[in-house]
């Protein structure tokens, strides 16, 4: 899915919504808007006969490029969809690939960041809160994950900036 290529984007917020809680994604409404912005994009992946198998939907940020959103088809899950897209990214990319992980308290959050630190990704412990993201939400404790290396609390500081004056507008 491209800039401004809406007929996709309802299959993809479906996805969404079955994939992350309301505290982690934007109403319909809001994340739709997304599309209009320049430095976002949301790149699906398909079968051949046309089945969302998975979407990731990516920041060109200044000092990086974030994922905000990594979803797997439940039918597409454990096949290895998730790391192929991720490793199509990461060798791409000529900036730092950030993304957000809940803290490692429930197993879910455990494998998750197994996931992505097999993939080359860090797990960066410095004090990160997102801002609520939807009408009704609390602000998300969450921890920042960096490849191809860990991030100092000095980068940090510039990549949270840039995260949340872009993602946030804070």
């Amino acid at each position: 899915m491209q800039h401004n290529e809406f007929d996709e984007f309802d299959e993809v917020y479906d996805l969404m919504v079955t994939s992350f809680p309301s505290s982690e994604r934007r109403s319909y409404e809001d994340q739709k808007a997304l599309l209009e912005k320049h430095n976002y994009e949301i790149e699906t992946n398909r079968n051949d006969n046309g089945e969302l198998l998975s979407f990731m939907a990516i920041w060109q940020l200044n000092t990086s490029h974030f994922i905000e959103h990594l979803a797997v088809s439940p039918l597409s899950r454990g096949e290895g969809v998730g790391g192929k897209v991720m490793k199509e990214l990461i060798e791409k990319s000529e900036k730092p690939v950030l993304l957000e992980v809940e803290h490692p308290e429930t197993e879910i959050a455990k494998k998750r960041i197994q996931f992505y630190e097999r993939l080359g990704f860090h797990l960066n412990t410095h004090d990160y809160i997102q801002p609520p993201i939807q009408a009704g939400e609390e602000p998300l404790p969450l921890h920042i994950m960096s490849y191809p290396d860990p991030i100092s609390a000095e980068e940090f500081k510039i990549f949270k900036n840039d995260i949340f004056s872009e993602l946030y507008a804070v």
